[in-house]
């Protein structure tokens, strides 16, 4: 097994940060919030993370609240127990945005981590209810004139527009977005043609905005985090509402911003000169969903590490990772699936397709193989 040559340089980093998708069942309890794809974790997982080298952890994504506020409690409880620093989940609104803080050879490195959905209010942390740390986008579909006036009518004569109006007026329903006509719960508004337009709430980017401020403040290094499922079209490309949330935050006083979600690689891009990872993809994958794993996109990634002086980026290293075995994916048991570096010229084809994927002046970066990892780095 290749594992323990990529755990030598997981522990040869200052600091090792990834993503724990699931709710680990501890002593707060809690029970399964939703029918299918329940990650409930038990808390060994954690020891398994930590002997590999991680000690950042966002508990920010979709899956931290699957056994509502217990899960939420519990998997920070013994994520902490255990040593790591973790941000984006909380006993409250407070708590959750509230940075997690790291000391590192003298260093102070800070978290901040939030999601961005579509997940119902029950995930999100608000007021005195645990939860997730939120940033509210919501999705408006364009069509002509002729079309939103159609929908319009249609919604009408269903009874919709009426019984909206009921729950609005007693209180049970919010009013839908300005200029919107509200189809069944989908608001629809005029374009030239049929498009997607992605709307980020201001005032939850400025709450963290205001949280990145404070931590860029206080500390030497700050690491902003995004879990997203508002894919596009195609998932191996970062949606463009993402783009311009990371370079919000980057400016803020960040200065990397990672993100996971779709459950592949997609691009780099350099923000005045401070990286945005938009997709780190997988790292330990066992799904036994055989639609999912059929894709093999979702069996590669990378392990990228970033090299900064005094704050300032000196240099990155992406080393192309296999997640399983291509002959075991069809069987969810399999030991063979786990990470390991890759190697060969498929390898370095891979890390050449992902940077240019992404925002970045490919000239610049170097693609080798040394027979043990196959490495793009600038």
């Amino acid at each position: 097994c290749a594992l323990p040559i990529l755990v030598a340089r997981l522990e040869a980093a200052d600091i090792a940060f990834t993503n724990l998708e699931g709710a680990i069942v501890g002593r707060y309890g809690g029970w399964p919030m939703k029918d299918t794809s329940v990650a409930g974790l038990a808390p060994e997982v954690l020891d398994d993370l930590r002997s590999m080298g991680f000690r950042l952890l966002s508990l920010a994504n979709n899956h931290a609240a699957d056994l509502g506020p217990g899960g939420i409690l519990s998997s920070i409880d013994e994520a902490r127990a255990r040593g790591f620093t973790v941000a984006g989940t909380g006993a409250s609104a407070d708590a959750a945005a509230a940075p997690g803080v790291a000391e590192c050879g003298g260093r102070r490195v800070a978290l901040v981590a939030l999601d961005s959905g579509p997940w119902g209010e029950h995930v999100y942390a608000g007021g005195t209810r645990p939860g997730v740390n939120r940033l509210r986008v919501t999705r408006h579909i364009g069509l002509p004139r002729d079309l939103v006036a159609q929908l319009e009518r249609a919604a009408a004569e269903a009874g919709h527009r009426q019984r909206s109006e009921t729950r609005i007026a007693v209180g049970f329903q919010k009013p839908g977005p300005a200029g919107t006509v509200d189809f069944f719960g989908v608001p629809v508004e005029p374009a030239e043609g049929a498009c997607e337009r992605w709307i980020v709430d201001e005032a939850d980017l400025a709450v963290h905005e205001a949280a990145v401020g404070r931590a860029a403040a206080e500390c030497d290094l700050v690491v902003v985090y995004l879990h997203n499922h508002h894919w596009p079209a195609d998932w191996m490309v970062p949606p463009g509402w993402m783009r311009e949330v990371a370079a919000r935050l980057l400016r803020a006083g960040g200065d990397v911003f990672l993100s996971h979600g779709a459950p592949v690689l997609q691009g780099l891009e350099l923000i005045d000169g401070k990286p945005a990872a938009y997709g780190l993809g997988n790292f330990i994958f066992h799904s036994g969903n055989r639609q999912v794993r059929r894709f093999a996109e979702v069996w590669r990634s990378a392990l990228l590490t970033f090299r900064w002086r005094d704050r300032a980026l000196t240099g990155i290293d992406a080393v192309a990772l296999s997640l399983g075995d291509p002959q075991t994916h069809g069987d969810p048991n399999s030991s063979r699936d786990v990470p390991r570096l890759w190697t060969g010229p498929e390898a370095q084809s891979y890390l050449r397709a992902w940077l240019s994927r992404g925002f970045v002046d490919t000239d610049a970066w170097q693609v080798d193989d040394n027979g043990e990892i196959g490495r793009a780095h600038v």
